[in-house]
């Protein structure tokens, strides 16, 4: 009889957890273990299959952000990885923004459309292995201290060595990126000063993100820097159209900039777009891609705060390299606001 009803409630599994938190609440062990969940103190081992059993697998997934934001939570996962001696696989599936339905330079995981693998096993596999830890949250802080803006921005050289570690172009990516840089810097003589403007959903004042800049905020620092190091070409990133117009306005023919970007203006983010062209997902990011990896060829920068311009700082100290100058401009993180990024 009692069999018969253990096997009912093993059938039911929101029941058969709940009989074992009463069962098992007088257990101090037991009550430990709860209390820590929330932390990096207890980590879950799952064992979807039973492939290379003498490893632990760390899987790590995306989360529908930003590109560059959803480059520095991977990282932060990596160090997680790293910490706890794990194997890496990245998997980023068709729950973010970059993603297609279908394979792209021979692959369905969204990482590895631009990047080459972090580990020698094939990312599919990491679902059939014998111990998978799952990436979450919590393991983004292992120390409890949860980072803001300004704390990424004084990690720079942290990232800069997991990045170049862990990152890398993969071949495809790597040509299209030379490519285009080598055509928007032709006859450049006298060093290119490169400006990042994040508009468009960011006046949307996402809480805990960094206060929207104006577009004039930007116009006392470049002036600054162009008179300072004499600049003979303003390379501009920008997701918005009111951004760009302002800027061929104030500054003309200095300003060189990718046309095939997909911009959109108001508080429409351009991953909001409804597009019809080939690949809208997948180019998406290889655009904000690419906007990094020039900016991290400029001479100087100007940005605010974004997960795109500490991209580009980043990038930079991973070649090696080092900014004659960078004017971060920074007014503070929204408190209140709109809680849906």
């Amino acid at each position: 009889m009692l069999t018969k009803i253990k096997d009912m409630f093993k059938k039911n599994e929101k029941t058969y957890f709940y009989a074992n938190l009463i069962r098992f609440s007088r257990n101090e062990e037991f009550r430990d273990c709860v209390r820590s969940f929330n932390s990096c103190d207890v980590i879950h081992i799952q064992h979807p299959g039973e492939l290379f059993p003498q490893s632990i697998y760390y899987c790590i997934k995306n989360h529908g952000s930003g590109f560059w934001s959803e480059v520095l939570l991977t990282m932060q996962y990596l160090q997680f990885a790293e910490l706890f001696k794990l194997v890496p696989v990245i998997c980023w599936d068709k729950s973010g923004i970059y993603v297609e339905d279908f394979p792209i330079n021979g692959t369905k995981n969204g990482f590895e459309y631009y990047f080459e693998p972090v580990s020698e096993i094939e990312y599919q596999k990491v679902y059939d292995c014998r111990n998978v830890i799952y990436s979450t949250i919590r393991h983004r802080f292992p120390d409890g201290k949860q980072l803001e803006y300004p704390d990424y921005f004084s990690r720079i050289e942290r990232y800069g060595t997991l990045y170049k570690t862990f990152f890398h172009l993969n071949a495809v990516t790597k040509k299209y990126i030379r490519n285009n840089i080598d055509n928007i810097f032709m006859n450049s003589r006298g060093g290119v000063l490169g400006v990042h403007i994040r508009g468009t959903d960011y006046k949307k004042a996402y809480v805990n993100h960094p206060v929207c800049l104006n577009l004039e905020d930007y116009e006392e620092p470049i002036h600054l820097l162009l008179k300072k190091y004499n600049f003979k070409k303003i390379f501009l990133a920008t997701d918005s159209l009111e951004a760009l117009d302002f800027m061929k306005k104030k500054f003309g023919k200095l300003l060189v900039y990718y046309e095939d970007v997909q911009r959109s203006s108001g508080e429409v983010g351009n991953f909001e777009v409804a597009s019809t062209r080939k690949n809208h997902h997948y180019l998406l990011g290889l655009e904000v891609l690419r906007d990094a990896y020039t900016l991290a060829n400029c001479d100087a920068l100007i940005s605010g705060l974004s997960a795109v311009s500490l991209a580009a700082h980043y990038i930079k100290i991973a070649d090696g390299a080092k900014y004659d100058e960078a004017i971060i401009i920074d007014h503070g993180i929204n408190r209140v606001g709109d809680k849906n990024r």
